[in-house]
């Protein structure tokens, strides 16, 4: 899983950005993932995420972060749905189901866009720009 997170050398648009950008866009996206919790709004900040990762061309690298967190999305989805149906006097709704797809999601949103940022980010060009913020 962690190896989905290491620097990768290529030429893109996405690795030419400044890292303050897009670490930027990481909070942003992380900050979405925590307010919202309907299953629409996650399937959809899940999926704009896609067409970045194919103008980074780091494709392979990503899925392989996301393939090394699908343990973990499994546990947090069974959790939610377990809890759910225990919770709502032993029925199975659709409204858990969807809270725990949603939930799963969140999780998902957050490997996709910080693995994004670590795969492009050179970690020397990060801390030059922490360091010119103060």
């Amino acid at each position: 899983m962690l190896e989905g997170f290491r620097f990768r050398r290529k030429e893109s648009i996405i690795h030419r950005l400044d890292p303050r950008v897009k670490g930027f866009y990481s909070l942003v996206m992380m900050m979405a993932a925590i307010l919202y919790s309907e299953f629409h709004v996650m399937a959809f900040l899940a999926l704009i995420q896609i067409p970045l990762v194919f103008l980074a061309r780091v494709q392979k690298e990503w899925l392989r972060s996301l393939k090394g967190s699908a343990f973990f999305a499994s546990f947090i989805f069974i959790i939610n749905l377990l809890t759910g149906y225990l919770y709502s006097g032993l029925v199975l709704t659709s409204e858990t189901i969807f809270y725990s797809l949603s939930m799963t999601l969140r999780f998902i949103i957050l490997m996709e866009s910080f693995s994004l940022f670590f795969l492009t980010t050179i970690p020397d060009d990060l801390s030059l720009a922490l360091e010119k913020m103060g």
